[in-house]
C-alpha cells in the first residue's frame, strides 16, 4: 500500500468519525428536547391567592393630582396630619415632583390599595423615582406606604 493510499484511508476514517460525532450530538440534542417536552410540568401554582384588580379611586386620584400640583390646601383637606407626614416620608428624597403616574389598584375586603410612581428632583438636582401606595377605605385615604 502506498503512502498516498494510506493517507486517503486515514482521511476517510477521520471524516467518518467527524460525521459520527456530529450525528451523536444531534441525536442527543433531539432526545433531550423530546424528554424535556414530555416531562416538563410548567411553573408551580402560586401558593398565594391573587387580589382582584380595580379602578383608581377618585380620592386617591385627587391626592396624586394635588401632590403633582404642589397643592397644600387640597392635601390638607383630604388627609390628616399623620397621613400628610406619611406621604412626605414616602416621597422623600424628592423635593420637586414633576410627574405622578398611576400604576394600578387592588381591592380586598373593602380596602383599596392604589399604587403610584412619582418622578422628580432632589434638593441637589438629582433625578429620582419613588413609589407610594395610598390605602383607601370608604372613599377616604386611611394610610400611605
Amino acid at each position: 500500500m502506498s503512502s498516498t493510499a494510506a493517507i486517503a484511508a486515514q482521511q476517510t476514517v477521520s471524516h467518518a468519525r467527524a460525521w459520527g460525532t456530529i450525528l451523536c450530538l444531534l441525536v442527543g440534542l433531539v432526545l433531550g428536547v423530546v424528554v424535556h417536552a414530555v416531562t416538563d410540568q410548567g411553573p408551580a401554582a402560586s401558593p398565594y391567592p391573587s387580589i382582584q384588580k380595580t379602578d383608581e379611586p377618585q380620592i386617591a386620584h385627587d391626592v396624586a393630582a394635588a401632590v403633582l400640583n404642589d397643592d397644600a390646601r387640597t392635601l390638607s383637606t383630604q388627609l390628616s396630619s399623620d397621613l400628610l407626614k406619611q406621604l412626605g416620608e414616602a416621597l422623600t428624597p424628592i423635593a420637586d415632583v414633576r410627574k405622578v403616574q398611576f400604576v394600578g389598584a387592588v381591592e380586598d375586603q373593602g380596602r383599596v390599595l392604589s399604587a403610584y410612581v412619582a418622578q422628580g428632583k432632589s434638593t441637589q438636582g438629582q433625578e429620582l423615582i419613588v413609589g407610594f401606595v395610598l390605602q383607601v377605605r370608604a372613599d377616604q385615604v386611611v394610610g400611605v406606604n
